[in-house]
């Protein structure tokens, strides 16, 4: 695996930055050689938090900061994500709940949790820093 590399990337507070953030993050994780299944499972995860940092900035001149980067531990290879928004944030009171049933909105963090070892929401200055950490293992590679 090879994991020196970090990941910068800024996109415009826009719908269409979605996918444009998904391929650059999957894009990334396969210059690393992060396994496809995982790296498909972190795509999704960076899919609904620029999603949600893009509904949450305060209009389309704002813009969303993706950075990643890998971090070694003593058995394993963590993967660390950020997303970042002008928004004004939420309160983070635990682990992330589904909506009511018939709900349409409300799955992406708990989806962004069940697939993530940590997940974490702060505020900076003026943005808000949604942070997830995923472990690899570092035998089988």
């Amino acid at each position: 695996m090879k994991t020196g590399r970090r990941l910068e990337a800024r996109f415009p507070a826009l719908i269409d930055s979605v996918p444009t953030a998904r391929h650059r993050v999957a894009r990334w994780l396969s210059g690393a050689r992060v396994d496809p299944e995982i790296r498909d499972e972190l795509a999704l995860v960076v899919t609904e938090l620029v999603t949600n940092a893009i509904e949450a900035s305060p209009g389309p001149g704002s813009e969303v900061e993706v950075s990643g980067r890998f971090e070694r531990g003593q058995a394993e290879l963590d993967v660390v994500l950020a997303v970042r928004d002008h928004g004004t944030g939420f309160a983070s009171n635990g682990e992330p709940k589904l909506p009511a049933p018939g709900s349409v909105r409300g799955r992406g963090l708990p989806i962004v949790n069940a697939l993530m070892d940590t997940l974490t929401v702060a505020r900076e200055q003026d943005w808000t820093v949604v942070e997830v950490t995923r472990s690899l293992p570092l035998s089988g590679r």
